[in-house]
């Protein structure tokens, strides 16, 4: 079958994935009884081909599940990058303890692999896989993604111990070119930025100021902080409409970028979906409009129904009900409109796993 994977590779790097996806299969299914890296590797590239084409949440965590099966017969190169992009589909669903988990494993993997590379760097070795980043950037992606589920789970503490861990890269990073001073920098940027967070979110409100003036000098990462100031007055009853007032161009937004390129849109979706129930939230609290409030719910909704994620969807029915006396006809046609397109895609969802039986 070495053949047919050797041009399923080709096709994947050409950007023909469909026809790559065939013959992935077909591999995948001769070799469906051996433990072979090579079958792991056609599992990886399908799960890649699988989670880039589906918006549906429910799918992704399907398609990461099938697929973690498999990652631990992946060359360490591989792993990393497949956990990274398993970590992202578990973010999404909320589920911070795997994520956790599988940052946990990331640093393991990584830290073994960077020493390693230390005592090679004498000699040069042909054939040695590589990642896609050097692997110090996987170390302190694990700290990253271990901070920001902390973070999910209300433990700002143990977040905060872990933004110490990814702040000064450059204590302990070998390499002194471009390419390592330009990630160490992003690094030291989300690190000062969510000291900020945390922060605010374990209570030390005075620094709110602070935390707005520092993301209007990062432009991309406005619209998450944002996001998170919102939550913040949520929790601790607080007026932000000068921040929101402040960084209204950014709200919405249709993209956000980094130094390694922009998001994908299911995570922007995500993302925006949680702000707009938030600042529902937020009007309802501060006795703004009510209409705009559950117009904002339904926005919410009908950006959740796209992607199906079900704790959006519920989160924004369970608050449309609770205003509903606020509601007028119009909006209580769209929300009854809406309902019947998320009892529509769990019943779809149910003849599936009917026939799958």
């Amino acid at each position: 079958m070495r053949p047919c994977f050797e041009f399923a590779e080709i096709l994947y790097l050409n950007n023909r994935r469909p026809a790559a996806r065939i013959l992935y299969q077909g591999v995948s299914e001769a070799e469906k009884y051996q433990h072979s890296e090579r079958l792991a590797f056609c599992q990886y590239r399908l799960f890649r081909i699988e989670v880039e084409e589906q918006e549906d949440l429910e799918e992704k965590l399907r398609a990461a599940t099938q697929f973690e099966l498999y990652v631990n017969r992946l060359d360490a190169a591989d792993q990393l990058d497949a956990m990274k992009q398993l970590m992202h589909i578990y973010g999404l669903v909320h589920k911070w303890k795997r994520v956790d988990e599988l940052a946990k494993e990331m640093h393991r993997i990584a830290s073994v692999q960077y020493e390693l590379e230390g005592r090679r760097s004498d000699t040069i070795e042909e054939g040695l896989k590589c990642p896609e980043r050097p692997f110090y950037y996987y170390i302190l992606y694990a700290y990253l993604a271990r901070a920001t589920a902390s973070e999910e789970c209300g433990d700002y503490k143990r977040a905060l111990s872990f933004v110490k861990l990814y702040a000064n890269g450059e204590r302990w990073v070998r390499e002194n070119d471009e390419q390592s001073r330009q990630i160490i920098a992003q690094f030291s940027k989300w690190a000062v930025a969510n000291t900020y967070l945390y922060r605010l979110m374990s209570g030390e409100l005075d620094v709110i100021d602070e935390y707005a003036n520092y993301i209007a000098l990062q432009e991309n990462e406005i619209f998450i902080a944002v996001r998170y100031i919102v939550q913040a007055a949520n929790v601790f009853k607080l007026n932000v409409d000068s921040i929101l007032e402040r960084f209204a161009p950014y709200i919405p937004y249709e993209t956000s970028k980094t130094e390694f390129g922009e998001y994908k849109q299911t995570i922007l979706k995500e993302s925006y979906a949680q702000f707009l129930i938030d600042l529902a939230i937020y009007h309802f609290n501060q006795r703004k409009s009510n209409e705009n409030a559950l117009n904002t719910v339904l926005k919410s909704l009908e950006i959740s129904i796209t992607i199906n994620s079900s704790k959006n969807m519920i989160a924004c029915m369970a608050l449309f009900e609770e205003y509903r006396d606020f509601a007028d006809q119009e909006l209580l046609e769209r929300f009854k409109k809406l309902s019947s397109e998320v009892y529509q895609l769990h019943a779809k969802k149910d003849l599936i796993l009917l026939d799958a039986l």
